[in-house]
């Protein structure tokens, strides 16, 4: 049993496309391939340049992968804003563009850019069958998934799985994601499902031209689904809530907010202007990390270490290292971690103070 880390990018690295690692991963070593049973398998992506490709990560199952991760450098992650890190630009019309499909999966400091995507892609992230047992996607940012043929979703978790899932959504920023015709929906927790985390999400302009059509920031159809210290901003058109679909009510939510006043629990926030959250809601310089003052700060609730990875913010801050007073969404105000670069500390401290 080991751990096996490969390179992926264009610069001399192990393999040149995302879909090259992914398709090793039933590459046994019995057979003179790369994994032997029980190892644990890290792709490392390159900024080398921008990635072009839809991805499905299933493979691993058949030779016995004690778990796959698809991450960042820590050196080349971006820092919360778009353009700053290892980029996907999908410029195909398969639809999902991304697909989580097996247990034991982490996909982590990625952004997903969908601004080039063709008419089709109407999700960008899928949490698909066999995706039932620790599978996390944290700390991406998703944006501009814009007039597909249908609903479009940032983030669709399946209805499907069992009563020991545990799938979690930790930590991403997604943002503008919209339809002139159809449905839309920033995070959206389908019917028939079984549970998943959603903790400390940023989610913000979602919208519809659809007068009878729906634009949910979060949308929860299920009743599984633990909601906590997430932000929900700007849906607009047609039927717009930040939080909601037909399971909401009954899910376990608490410590969010919303610009409206859809985000319930006795500690949450309500009707916070999103011009008072965020440092840039410019289109196309969208930056989305909290700015002085936003009634997001201070106001989330400590989740401590549980699951792996809920306590490390958008850019790399340790909330529980660093004894924070958890903020709600996906970014923490607090003076910048000192894994990060110095020029960007530098720049981190002077807005946060």
């Amino acid at each position: 049993m080991a751990t096996v880390t490969k390179t992926i990018g264009t610069s001399s690295r192990d393999y040149s496309t995302i879909t090259a690692w992914e398709a090793d991963l039933d590459s046994s070593s019995m057979m003179g391939g790369v994994y032997g049973s029980g190892d644990a398998a890290i792709g490392e992506c390159y900024g080398d340049s921008d990635f072009d490709e839809k991805v499905t990560i299933d493979g691993g199952v058949s030779i016995g992968l004690a778990s796959v991760k698809l991450t960042v450098p820590e050196a080349q992650r971006h820092d919360g804003t778009e353009g700053s890190g290892v980029v996907i630009q999908y410029s195909g019309t398969s639809t999902p563009s991304f697909i989580l499909k097996r247990s034991t999966l982490t996909v982590e400091w990625i952004e997903f850019d969908l601004s080039s995507a063709g008419s089709g892609v109407l999700s960008c992230v899928n949490f698909g069958s066999n995706a039932h047992t620790n599978v996390f996607f944290k700390n991406n940012i998703i944006h501009d998934l814009v007039n597909q043929s249908g609903d479009v979703n940032g983030i669709y978790i399946y209805g499907t799985g069992n009563s020991s899932n545990t799938r979690h959504c930790l930590n991403n920023i997604i943002y503008n994601i919209k339809d002139s015709n159809d449905s839309a929906f920033g995070i959206r927790f389908a019917t028939s499902n079984y549970a998943a985390n959603i903790y400390n999400n940023t989610v913000y302009f979602v919208e519809t031209g659809g007068v009878s059509e729906d634009a949910y920031c979060i949308s929860i159809e299920d009743t599984e689904a633990v909601v906590k210290n997430n932000i929900a901003a700007r849906p607009v058109g047609g039927d717009d809530l930040c939080f909601g679909g037909s399971g909401f009510s009954g899910a376990t939510t608490d410590y969010n907010l919303s610009t409206d006043s859809t985000a319930t629990g006795t500690n949450s926030v309500t009707g916070e202007a999103y011009g008072d959250l965020f440092l840039s809601t410019g289109v196309g310089s969208e930056d989305l990390r909290l700015k002085a003052g936003a009634d997001a700060i201070g106001a989330g609730v400590d989740l401590g270490t549980s699951p792996t990875g809920v306590n490390i913010d958008i850019e790399g801050r340790d909330r529980d290292a660093q004894g924070d007073t958890w903020d709600i969404g996906a970014d923490q105000t607090a003076a910048a971690s000192t894994a990060l670069p110095k020029a960007m500390n530098t720049y981190k401290q002077m807005r946060n103070n």
